[in-house]
């Protein structure tokens, strides 16, 4: 996607051209931005009000079309294969992982 990665916004500023987000484990916050035209961001919802279902505000959706941009990407999934170690065979099954039986 050739696009910089905001992770953990937790305020948007200046009409979405500005973003702050914790450093330093959550000790120091920072004021960011990009010069992206596409934005690419992880937010942290809890920093944020819940809108209510009913709520009648007019909010701006944009559908996008992928299929044509993926059809173009030089990788592609091919599978996800899980294996189970047979060393310390006891000791992993003491974990709650969903995956081991």
């Amino acid at each position: 996607m050739d696009l910089q990665a905001i992770t953990d916004v937790i305020e948007i500023k200046d009409g979405g051209e500005k973003f702050v987000r914790p450093i330093y484990a959550g000790n120091a916050i920072c004021t960011v931005s990009t010069i992206d035209k596409i934005k690419l961001l992880t937010i942290r919802a809890t920093n944020f009000d819940n809108v209510k279902a009913d709520a009648t505000e007019n909010y701006q959706v944009e559908a996008v079309e992928c299929d044509e941009i993926l059809a173009k990407l030089k990788s592609k999934f091919v599978e996800n294969i899980v294996t189970k170690s047979e060393i310390n065979s006891s000791f992993s099954k003491t974990r709650t992982n969903p995956l081991i039986k």
